[in-house]
């Protein structure tokens, strides 16, 4: 914060009250800015700059929402709130209580006043009361919780000019001598006002979320994943596959295929694809699903161009003060920079994850097309394609979308979240799988996993510095298994295999 000390004497405030009222008189309404202003500064001997700021100060002092030319342009008609005469000094003085006792919302104003007073002990308060920081801030988060509308009208009946003030005043000002020394005392700049109120706004209703339930999770993964069975399905039929082929494995496929098997370098991985091509269990559909878990899972990770930014630590501040700001920044970040390219970032998934399915995909013969001088658009199943097309894009971009909010959601709530690809080739675990399987079977931790459908979920409490305390499971995997039967209605979402386990 930019401390400046500003010199104003009763004798320079005098004469900027004199400035304005002669402004006043020839009409305010009509004398424009920067001639008034030219006025008050050849009248106080100050910068324009001191004399603007000194505007702004008076009126955020006395609560009137007036910008510095509002405050001129209405002078006549609130200047009885600045000032009154004294008829022993004859100076135009401040309109002040003799030391009241500061209202809530003057309070840190008069705080951060006296820290950085410089002149020597006043006669009427040898021994002005220290304040430290950590009141300060106490006193400002107080001040958020409410009690706006009192402090308000304590303030207004404050502010208005009592004869007794006046006579106080007076009797002080005969055993003043030196009321013409000059005042070091810091001004709070009108940026410094700005960064206050913004302050108050950011902390209204910004807290972190009670974390989701374990059935509003389940059926808000399900409708996602629905969401993703047939858009696979849709662009299998609008883009006939033959079979799938690593030959053609750009780097993207690379990464996310490297997410959910057990190989690292490109050799491993294309051999760990082959096999789960080959298997005589899963199909063209459950292979792409497998991909498409894999984009969805990434999706939900926090991308790291969008994580909060670094908050400024604030030292010796009220440690209550300090969580509540960074709490409500990570809110306010979430909501005003991160939600609104949500959409954008769908789309944007969605294309890559059909670039990701062409790669792997073999096209079928040419004899299984219309022949070459039949028109395309004239082909009896073009239309059904581009349907299919239309109905690929639109579910894949809801099912990422929904992702999306998802996680926006989790990241808002009190708990961290973790998400986990089963990897081709780990061992059953009952802890945090669920097999794709009739229920007539059972699998043991003998059994392989062969491909993974849906990451598993678990939360932990959120602490001042990442993490804290145990993990806890919120969702299980599914996963299909290695020598076991594939249940079709499990994978598509008919039955809760978290309800029945298996």
């Amino acid at each position: 914060m930019t401390k400046r000390a500003i010199v104003w004497t009763p004798k320079k405030l005098e004469k900027l009250y004199e400035a304005l009222d002669e402004i006043a008189e020839t009409g305010s309404g009509v004398t424009p800015w920067l001639e008034a202003l030219e006025l008050m500064h050849e009248k106080t001997g100050l910068s324009k700059v001191q004399v603007s700021d000194k505007l702004r100060g008076l009126a955020q002092k006395h609560n009137l929402k007036l910008n510095r030319e509002e405050l001129v342009r209405r002078w006549a008609e609130v200047s009885v709130y600045f000032k009154e005469a004294d008829p022993n000094t004859k100076i135009v003085r401040h309109s002040q209580s003799p030391r009241r006792s500061p209202t809530r919302s003057n309070r840190a104003t008069s705080r951060a006043s006296q820290r950085h007073t410089q002149s020597p002990k006043s006669v009427n308060n040898p021994n002005p009361p220290k304040h430290t920081q950590d009141q300060l801030y106490g006193t400002a988060s107080n001040e958020v919780q409410g009690n706006g509308e009192q402090h308000n009208a304590s303030s207004r009946e404050d502010d208005a000019p009592t004869n007794s003030g006046c006579d106080n005043r007076a009797g002080n000002n005969e055993n003043n001598n030196d009321a013409e020394e000059p005042v070091m005392m810091l001004e709070i700049e009108p940026y410094e006002w700005d960064m206050i109120h913004a302050w108050r706004d950011c902390m209204h209703g910004k807290r972190f979320l009670t974390p989701m339930s374990q059935d509003a999770m389940r059926l808000a993964l399900s409708d996602i994943w629905s969401l993703l069975n047939e858009g696979v399905k849709s662009f299998c039929k609008a883009q006939p596959v033959a079979h799938l082929t690593t030959g053609k494995m750009s780097r993207p496929t690379f990464e996310l295929a490297r997410t959910f098997t057990s190989g690292c370098w490109r050799p491993d991985v294309d051999e760990c694809l082959n096999t789960l091509f080959g298997d005589p269990a899963l199909n063209v559909p459950l292979i792409l699903r497998a991909f498409a878990a894999a984009a969805i899972t990434s999706s939900l990770l926090i991308d790291p161009r969008q994580q909060v930014p670094h908050s400024i630590t604030v030292w010796r501040c009220s440690p209550d003060a300090a969580r509540d700001t960074k709490e409500a920044m990570e809110v306010e970040y979430f909501e005003n920079v991160v939600a609104p390219t949500l959409p954008q970032l769908a789309k944007q998934y969605r294309h890559d994850l059909f670039d990701v399915f062409s790669s792997l995909r073999a096209p079928l013969e040419r004899h299984f097309y219309p022949q070459e001088n039949q028109n395309a658009e004239d082909a009896p199943d073009f239309a059904f394609r581009k349907q299919q097309h239309s109905d690929w894009a639109t579910n894949v971009e809801k099912a990422f979308l929904d992702a999306l909010k998802l996680r926006l959601r989790l990241a808002k709530s009190k708990s961290l979240y973790e998400f986990k690809l089963i990897r081709q080739g780990q061992k059953f675990e009952a802890e945090s799988m669920v097999p794709m399987v009739p229920k007539a079977e059972r699998a043991t931790s003998q059994n392989l996993v062969l491909q993974c459908l849906s990451p598993a979920i678990s939360y932990y409490q959120r602490a001042e510095h990442g993490r804290s305390g145990p993990r806890w499971p919120q969702v299980h995997a599914k996963v299909i298994l290695e020598g076991l039967e594939v249940d079709e209605n499990a994978i598509l979402g008919v039955d809760d295999p978290n309800d029945n386990r298996r």
